[in-house]
């Protein structure tokens, strides 16, 4: 991205035949500013219901997240952006599905994200 931004040359790959989406997972108070208070959901644990594969892992992208030296992960950051998951199927439909299912796995108290992706 920072390529395409400050106009570079880049090489593109991509797999042909397959789609992606990503899907933000966020807490409160995202959508709204948090700049003249902590967030009620700094410090929040993240955790999943069950052991993870690598191939999940690479699919979930923190953003303001920190880790423990015990490896739990939890929110570090006040505008609740906390992390998306990306999907990559043959169809449309088959990518949504591995995000949500990868989504399902995860566990942040007061999470949501959009259910609306079709």
């Amino acid at each position: 991205m920072k390529a395409v931004a400050s106009g570079e040359q880049y090489d593109f790959t991509y797999k042909k035949g397959q789609y992606g989406i990503i899907v933000l997972v966020a807490v409160p108070p995202f959508p709204y500013a948090m700049s003249d208070r902590k967030s009620k959901s700094l410090g929040t644990d993240i955790l999943f219901k069950e052991a993870l594969t690598d191939e999940e892992k690479d699919r979930i992208h923190f953003e303001e997240v920190s880790q423990r030296r015990d490896k739990t992960y939890y929110v570090s950051g006040n505008s609740g952006y906390v992390l998306h998951v990306s999907g990559i199927g043959k169809t449309v439909e088959a990518a949504r599905k591995q995000a949500y299912d990868l989504i399902k796995k995860i566990v942040i108290p007061k999470m949501f994200y959009r259910t609306d992706i079709v």
